[in-house]
């Protein structure tokens, strides 16, 4: 999602999405090529949608659903996201174990299919299944490659069912998607929460004095008011994430530069 305005004599504000740290971390035994691949290809959409199925059939058995939910309520980053392949074969007693027994496979088997997939992510995307999800079989795994294509889901007995692409399903949904977040961040929960003080007085729910008047006594650009009418992301992807970059000229040239970035992955 882009959008932007162009200041006359000062710089652009631009909103976009881009500029965060996307790049999957490995995990165990995964492979170097693997660390830098942010979305999977085309060609592994059916690998995706095996392990979305074998996923769901696991969790048709009730001590794996309590494994699940009870890792992902502990999960301490944005939304409680769980890095998929960490997941399955981290610990002692790997999930991956659990997942190949309940499927009627091997444990190589699986683990060679996890392990080569592009690095996923594993979380209930929509905030509602999130506070309704109590670990009960009535849920749904759902992978899609790109954003805003129909969901591939399944029940847990390995039922395919296709979802819309506008709207989520009552049923709570899991999702196992590429993965966008960057799990070895030192702060899970990078986003600062404190006292704002707006260059005209007020507060920023007053919209920093909502509609000008009177100079400011911190010089600078300040963006003092924004509507958002869509967040141009599938419900499959979760929560948006909107970042306000100043731009300006680079040098002498006639491109444009970020100055500055606020946002939820952005720097000091």
């Amino acid at each position: 999602m882009t959008g932007s305005r162009i200041l006359p004599g000062l710089a652009a504000l631009t909103l976009f999405t881009a500029c965060r740290d996307t790049t999957p971390p490995t995990g165990p035994g995964e492979s170097a090529s693997a660390l830098h691949r942010v979305a999977a290809p085309a060609a592994d959409r059916a690998r995706f949608e095996r392990l979305a199925r074998r996923m769901a059939r696991a969790l048709a058995d009730p001590a794996f659903r309590a494994r699940v939910k009870a890792d992902l309520d502990r999960s301490p980053v944005t939304e409680h996201k769980l890095h998929f392949q960490r997941f399955l074969t981290a610990g002692s007693s790997p999930a991956l174990a659990e997942v190949a027994r309940l499927n009627g496979e091997s444990d190589h088997a699986v683990r060679a299919e996890v392990l080569e997939a592009a690095a996923l992510e594993l979380y209930l995307p929509v905030p509602e299944h999130r506070a309704r999800w109590t670990g009960g079989a009535n849920v749904l795994v759902a992978t899609a490659i790109h954003d805003g294509e129909a969901p591939v889901a399944y029940d847990v007995q390995g039922r395919l069912i296709r979802l819309s692409a506008d709207a989520p399903p009552h049923t709570p949904v899991i999702a196992l998607v590429p993965a966008e977040t960057n799990f070895d961040a030192t702060s899970p929960s990078r986003v600062r929460e404190g006292a704002v003080v707006c260059p005209y007085g007020g507060s920023v729910s007053a919209q920093c004095g909502g509609g000008g008047g009177g100079g400011g006594t911190s010089p600078g650009l300040w963006m003092t008011y924004s509507s958002f009418t869509q967040t141009f992301e599938g419900w499959l992807k979760g929560s948006p994430e909107f970042e306000i970059h100043i731009l300006g000229q680079a040098g002498a040239t006639d491109s444009l530069t970020s100055y500055q970035c606020a946002g939820e992955h952005a720097g000091g």
